[in-house]
């Protein structure tokens, strides 16, 4: 999570002397985005360098009912990598890949917290497939093993949401709760770490004839 960029939005909102109005919206749209990067070099006489990246997108739309919910589509699409970098001459794991994607509905709820700022918890259901791939090398030949995986999940995400014009939001998920269960078992997680914040952009289409209305 960038910090910088964070304060920014955060400073827009406050410069903005507009009011989010629910009941006058109609259909919306957001996108949720985090991105891991890093590269350890290895420590010790028999450690390998380890690279890790991970790209998580949730674009979503969806019809606001009233001033206070919203109901939407989820989808979802993840792509990882978590490699270890291994001596041509030596026959040993390389590390996973891991690719990700599903949808399913949602159900949002929109609580003012001030002119410009709101809460709005989100509650999802979803259907995904995975396939998750070992890779091994053998002296320098890479062979992999692909895992498919489907996987029925739900989970709920609060976020804070800053309107920067009557239409555009930034929105910040700080907490997740996930549930996932597969033929393979079941899970149960909440990520409140930093690293596993949210940074979206909503996007919110008014009623026909109602923009002349709104303050």
């Amino acid at each position: 999570m960038n910090k910088t960029i964070l304060l920014h939005g955060i400073l827009l909102c406050l410069s903005f002397p507009v009011f989010s109005q629910l009941e006058n919206k109609r259909w919306w749209t957001r996108d949720l985005v985090s991105f891991e990067y890093f590269d350890v070099p290895g420590e010790g006489a028999n450690a390998l360098d380890r690279k890790y990246k991970r790209f998580f997108t949730q674009p979503e739309i969806g019809i606001a009912l009233n001033k206070h919910w919203m109901v939407g589509i989820v989808t979802q699409f993840e792509t990882r990598s978590d490699r270890y970098h291994v001596p041509s001459d030596t026959s040993a794991y390389v590390g996973t890949t891991k690719k990700f994607y599903g949808a399913g509905p949602l159900l949002r709820y929109y609580l003012p917290l001030g002119p410009r700022v709101s809460l709005m918890p989100e509650f999802f259901m979803f259907y995904s497939h995975q396939v998750g791939t070992e890779l091994r090398s053998d002296f320098g030949q890479i062979t992999e093993t692909k895992r498919p995986l489907d996987i029925f999940g739900m989970g709920a995400f609060p976020s804070l949401v800053c309107f920067l014009t009557r239409d555009l939001a930034l929105s910040l998920t700080v907490a997740s709760v996930n549930y996932y269960t597969s033929k393979e078992g079941s899970s149960f997680a909440v990520h409140l770490n930093p690293q596993s914040w949210l940074l979206g952009v909503e996007y919110y289409f008014e009623k026909k004839g109602e923009r002349k209305d709104t303050k």
